[in-house]
């Protein structure tokens, strides 16, 4: 980690938890919360862009990075974490942003907890209607990303890096490596325990009173 950084952990939901933390104290808290396969230090590059204007707490996601494992089919909530966490480090209506997995994380939070938040940032989130993946004929199917994580347990981080700079040319290669090295800490029994079926998002987003920021890829590009 780069000067001025700092980690801990917490139980939360009687799991451990990891989080890094950069910021300004007395400045707005912002909690980050990275996508699947990801982890806290994911958030670096952004983080120290807005270091000086921001509490930030980036933590690692159950069954990523440095937190807890899990167990074959056990149960958990990734949305009760994240208020427990926030909860437990006494962050008062953070600003709450999340990226993919996270968006959706952040956007189930804002619907289930709307007196906590002061505003969400949602990028990509994967938001779906309930009923529509229930019904899905790919809902008796393995998860599509199951193959993708079985994959990372036989590659190093060193050829994890040779694809990610073949697929993304463009990448810084500091933020390269936190991505790959990210991906061998993922917890190969999570994609196959995690079943995250909020009620559908038309629903959720009428329960959600604090301001949200939306943002996209463009899917022409």
């Amino acid at each position: 980690m780069l000067p001025g950084w700092d980690e801990n952990s917490l139980i939360v939901n009687h799991a451990r938890m990891h989080y890094f933390h950069l910021g300004m104290p007395g400045k707005p808290v912002l909690v980050l919360v990275h996508g699947f396969s990801d982890n806290g230090l994911c958030w670096e590059a952004l983080a120290e862009e807005l270091k000086n204007d921001f509490d930030m707490y980036m933590p690692d996601m159950r069954g990523h990075g440095l937190s807890e494992r899990v167990s074959p089919g056990e149960p958990f909530d990734m949305t009760s974490d994240l208020e427990q966490f926030v909860r437990q480090l006494d962050l008062i209506n953070p600003l709450v942003a999340g990226h993919s997995m996270g968006a959706l994380i952040a956007f189930d939070f804002g619907a289930r907890f709307p007196q906590v938040p002061k505003a969400l940032i949602l990028e990509d989130p994967p938001l779906m209607n309930r009923q529509t993946r229930q019904n899905s004929p790919q809902a008796e199917k393995p998860h599509p990303l199951a193959a993708f994580s079985d994959s990372l347990q036989s590659k190093s981080v060193a050829q994890l890096m040779q694809e990610c700079q073949l697929e993304h040319p463009t990448w810084p290669e500091a933020i390269a490596l936190r991505w790959c090295e990210a991906k061998k800490q993922l917890d190969p029994n999570f994609i196959r325990s995690h079943r995250f079926a909020p009620q559908d998002w038309k629903v959720s987003l009428g329960q959600i009173t604090c301001p949200v920021l939306l943002i996209t890829a463009d899917p022409n590009q």
